[in-house]
């Protein structure tokens, strides 16, 4: 299944091959000698550093950056969204200078590892939650969110309050409500740390199915989790 807003960009417009639909710039996401300290604390006199982090995520592709808990995974992700600045680096998406760019601003979307849903709203009120809140909800976006919910099999589920789903539902859900910013790079930190076998089987099928889909967009995956990472990833690192 294509979804609308991810559809053959050659027949669309054959000389703007290097844009999305929405006429942004498409690229791999490139990270070159990326250096981070924390400030020191009671458990790390010298401050948790990352030391020279270069890797590529291709676009249309899975990346997963595999490594334990403390690593520095999540810090990352956190240099890739704007929430976090580099003491060096760089960090690109095609030619764009995404350093140069502030947080919210950088499309990336991150789904998050407690999932960070609103439980006392539905479904579909979760994932539309911030575009309605940025005013840019509107018909084509529903339409998306739809065809992303059945290719999700989450269409059922819509109308239901997040408070009644299991873990593995509820993490569709985040990944949904992601999507429904329309990003141009899909952050995952650690999809699979609350999750059950089962649950684990289901976003592992998820995953593949976004990927058959997402033909625009870089997903990067940080898990500690090997055996997730060898189901999923079309390329794969080690922290």
């Amino acid at each position: 299944m294509r979804i609308r807003f991810l559809r053959d960009l050659a027949k669309l417009a054959p000389q703007a091959v290097t844009k999305d639909f929405w006429g942004r710039t498409l690229g791999q996401l490139s990270i070159a000698d990326l250096n981070f300290q924390y400030p020191a604390t009671a458990g790390e006199p010298n401050g948790f550093a990352l030391r020279n982090v270069s890797f590529s995520c291709p676009i249309g592709k899975v990346t997963c950056l595999i490594g334990p808990s403390g690593s520095g995974k999540s810090t990352v992700l956190k240099l890739i969204s704007g929430q976090l600045l580099p003491d060096r680096g760089s960090l690109y998406f095609g030619e764009v200078d995404l350093f140069g760019v502030k947080f919210g601003q950088r499309g990336t979307a991150t789904v998050h590892q407690d999932f960070a849903l609103l439980p006392y709203l539905t479904v579909y009120e979760n994932i539309s939650m911030g575009p309605r809140v940025a005013g840019t909800m509107d018909t084509s976006l529903r339409e998306e969110i739809l065809e992303w919910a059945a290719l999700f099999r989450m269409t059922e589920f819509l109308d239901r309050a997040v408070s009644t789903l299991s873990g593995g539902e509820r993490q569709r859900v985040a990944i949904l409500r992601a999507l429904a910013a329309r990003p141009n790079v899909l952050l995952m930190d650690e999809p699979t740390a609350s999750l059950d076998m089962i649950s684990k089987d289901q976003l592992a099928a998820t995953i593949l199915s976004l990927k058959r889909a997402a033909t625009k967009i870089v997903v990067l995956i940080v898990t500690h989790d090997r055996d997730f990472g060898l189901r999923t990833a079309d390329k794969m690192g080690n922290r």
